[in-house]
């Protein structure tokens, strides 16, 4: 299982989807979304590189391609983080989650 940050400032319950809808409810539409937008798309086995800031939306996006990567060849996931440093330890402290939450297996 991938870490877990402080609900309040990532506006996440788990990493898949935010906490004002009831996973039970969202979770498996939220996954459908993603599964559709990579076939949109024709990303297949193919592995991509994740532009990820540490912002409920890019991990959002991250745990819930993690998770169909579980379940299916999606092929490497690599992530980019860009700490540019404009909010101090803010963005230290996104960068440092970002890092914490890659050091699992399926994200190279």
């Amino acid at each position: 299982m991938l870490p877990k940050r402080d609900c309040e400032s990532t506006g996440l319950n788990s990493f898949t989807v935010p906490a004002t809808i009831p996973p039970a409810e969202q979770g498996p539409a939220f996954l459908t979304g993603l599964l559709n937008g990579l076939e949109r798309h024709g990303v297949s086995g193919q592995g991509m590189l994740l532009a990820v800031s540490g912002g409920a939306d890019s991990m959002a996006m991250l745990h819930g391609l993690v998770e169909i990567g579980r379940q299916s060849s999606l092929g490497r996931i690599a992530v980019a983080h860009l700490n540019h440093g404009l909010r101090g330890e803010e963005s230290d402290e996104d960068a440092r989650f970002v890092e914490e939450t890659c050091s699992v297996p399926e994200v190279k």
